[in-house]
């Protein structure tokens, strides 16, 4: 976002200040924006966990993400890699699926974030295979093991899998986007690989209150927009990994409310149940 709101503060002629605040599963952000004037001055960058996992894991989310926020724009969106165990006896995601269902419940997963669970149960359900989940307080302890052999699989971050990829500690099996990624161009898709359908990213966009006008949310919607297609910016989304998201209001809407329901069906499926 530093890079970007540079590109968008000379587009608008005015300073961008962009101001962190982490914690309470967005409660924080949120908050400082409600108590904000509703005239585009003030935005939120929100990720598909607080605008879509938070609404099914958490009994009383701090805010109703289609309620009370307005789409601007999609940002970025970060894609997994499906790793293994450098020694498991699988050398693609067809072998992969077809000893786990020669041995249902014994093959194990790991996760240290909710997305990072959510994309190996995805990816279970729709190769219609039974794995153990192992969770992990964080995603580095759960790769340690990984690496170590102690759990067999997990889904993760492109910037946590990468270099653990490159140093042949993990062995990469597929990717979740839909097309195949600039940093791991060797490495197919789920869905080349067969898993017919799967696609799967942790993804950002900008908010706005919902009373702010709609000449306002385009304009502010063009110049991030444009700002997002900057060589600066996408030298940047290259080193971190990340993939363009492009969607205007109408289609972060469209898309963030088909998300929901795909996430809360699986959950459903799953016996997930918000805490």
């Amino acid at each position: 976002m530093r890079v970007l709101t540079s590109a968008v503060s000379d587009m608008l002629k005015v300073p961008v200040v962009i101001v962190n605040m982490p914690g309470g599963n967005g409660a924080i952000a949120f908050n400082s924006l409600r108590n904000a004037a509703p005239d585009g001055h003030t935005l939120m960058l929100a990720t598909s966990t607080t605008q879509v996992i938070n609404p099914i894991l958490l009994s009383k989310p701090p805010f109703d993400p289609l309620r009370d926020l307005k789409p601007v724009s999609g940002m970025t969106k970060l894609y997994q890699a499906m790793i293994v165990r450098p020694d498991f006896p699988a050398a693609n995601v067809k072998e992969f699926v077809a000893r786990a269902k020669e041995k249902p419940g014994k093959f194990t997963f790991a996760s240290g974030t909710s997305a990072s669970r959510f994309g190996a149960e995805l990816f279970a359900n729709l190769s219609s295979i039974d794995m153990l989940h192992v969770p992990y307080k964080a995603t580095p302890n759960a790769v340690t093991d990984l690496a170590g052999g102690v759990v067999d699989m997990m889904f993760a971050d492109l910037p946590v899998a990468l270099p653990m990829i490159q140093s042949g500690r993990v062995r990469p099996l597929a990717v979740g986007s839909p097309k195949r990624l600039t940093s791991l161009p060797d490495v197919p898709t789920l869905t080349e690989s067969g898993v017919a359908g799967y696609e799967y990213s942790v993804w950002s966009g900008l908010y706005v209150l919902p009373a702010t006008p709609n000449d306002v949310v385009m304009k502010l919607h063009e110049a991030f927009s444009q700002a997002n297609l900057s060589p600066e910016v996408e030298k940047f989304r290259i080193a971190a990994s990340l993939e363009k998201f492009d969607a205007t209001p109408v289609q972060l809407a469209q898309f963030q409310t088909e998300d929901i329901a795909r996430w809360k069906t699986l959950a459903s499926k799953l016996g997930i149940k918000p805490e």
